[in-house]
């Protein structure tokens, strides 16, 4: 990401869906109604395939699915507040996704699922592999923490947040899939390693 950071320090991003152009705004929300998906068996099954497809890709293994992460991807998912939570261990990763529809979201849907990490995925077309970097002004983050090669261990939650403020517009009934990761990517200086080109 950004090579002014000293050495060891972690870069944490989100990304917001193309309905959400002001993506680094505060967001607030109301949340009277709450919809949660516990991520069982199936979904969990969903994020693990997902991850795996895209680590393959870059020759990172795949990561197994641990219970407290997807808990407290859950938790922070259930608040309905945009950003990144400000209180996570340096071990622990973060990417965030949005997305709103017209229709009711089934949290419980595979599709959501790879949705999500098909959206962070696609930072690949910003990353520079030849300079270990990001080219441009274009996210990479969450590229970069879902191939992290050093990465084991996964667990994310999804929430349904209704009356949600974005740049000042209000929508409702938001879809927010967070995932967690530990070892934590993202860390300045192991860029080249842990993020390999494709195969």
């Amino acid at each position: 990401m950004s090579s002014s950071l000293p050495t060891g320090s972690m870069v944490k991003s989100c990304w917001v869906t193309r309905n959400f152009p002001h993506m680094h705004r505060t967001l607030l929300s109301v949340p009277r109604r709450l919809q949660l998906s516990l991520t069982g068996p199936p979904l969990a099954k969903a994020f693990i395939d997902a991850h795996t497809a895209v680590r393959a890709l870059h020759g990172a293994p795949p990561l197994t699915w641990d219970n407290a992460l997807a808990d407290s991807s859950l938790k922070y998912a259930s608040g309905c507040v945009k950003g990144h939570a400000t209180d996570l261990p340096a071990d622990v990763g973060e990417n965030l996704y949005y997305t709103a529809s017209s229709a009711k979201i089934n949290l419980d849907d595979p599709a959501l699922v790879k949705s999500a990490v098909d959206k962070w995925y696609s930072e690949e077309a910003n990353w520079d592999y030849a300079a270990s970097a990001g080219k441009g002004t274009g996210s990479t983050g969450h590229f970069t923490q879902t191939v992290w090669k050093s990465t084991a261990k996964v667990g994310c939650g999804i929430a349904s947040c209704p009356n949600i403020l974005i740049g000042g517009k209000t929508w409702a009934d938001v879809g927010y899939v967070i995932c967690r990761y530990t070892p934590s990517g993202n860390w300045d200086g192991e860029y080249a390693t842990n993020v390999p080109k494709k195969k």
